[in-house]
């Protein structure tokens, strides 16, 4: 039988729980390193030394972090203070944020204008294969080679178009991103300026 580190932890809180002698924590040290071998990944961390009798408390003591768990999320004063240095190292003035703003937008307009001809052409190519297809009317079946490539063209299509509207929803935030970013880095500028200096 195989048990989890969590599993481990709460056997070993409980029978730390009933523990009050020095014969027992040895007892209790022994069983988690015997436990050891039950366990495909790695060791058990060293278990804290009980600071009370309560099971409650010690079995919070003895809960271990699930390594499958999204690690936890830093303040959001230090994620505040860390957006704002960012952008301070970013920008050196607000005409740096407009001329980043009109580099992205020509980018996305470039992306846009190139991802609507690849949709052109690939539209056209496939209706050539539909065109192929529909000239076998007289009893013949078309290869099922032009088939494949009538689904290729689909698909093709598909991912050209989703890539498409990406751009554009893109390119449609890109003002509301840049400004936002354009009245931060003033705010931040402002209160450097009526700091005092270090």
């Amino acid at each position: 039988m195989k048990l989890s580190v969590h599993s481990l932890a709460a056997i070993a809180a409980l029978f730390v729980a009933g523990c009050s002698d020095r014969q027992h924590d040895q007892d209790l040290r022994t069983f988690v390193k015997e436990s050891e071998n039950l366990l495909p990944r790695g060791r058990i961390p060293p278990l804290p030394e009980p600071r009370s009798s309560d099971p409650r408390q010690l079995f919070d003591a003895f809960q271990l972090a699930d390594p499958f768990q999204p690690r936890a999320q830093p303040p959001k004063a230090d994620e505040f203070a860390r957006r704002a240095r960012s952008l301070l190292a970013r920008y050196a003035t607000s005409e740096d944020i407009d001329a980043a703003r009109n580099r992205a937008r020509r980018n996305l307009e470039a992306a846009i204008k190139s991802g609507e001809f690849r949709s052109a052409r690939i539209r056209g190519e496939q209706e050539n294969v539909r065109q192929m297809i529909a000239g076998f009317k007289d009893g013949k079946q078309p290869p099922m080679e032009l088939a494949a490539e009538l689904k290729d063209y689909e698909a093709r299509l598909r991912a050209a178009e989703k890539e498409l509207a990406a751009w554009t929803r893109e390119l449609a935030t890109l003002d509301v991103r840049f400004d936002a970013d354009k009245r931060r880095f003033l705010e931040l500028a402002r209160r450097k300026q009526l700091s005092p200096p270090r």
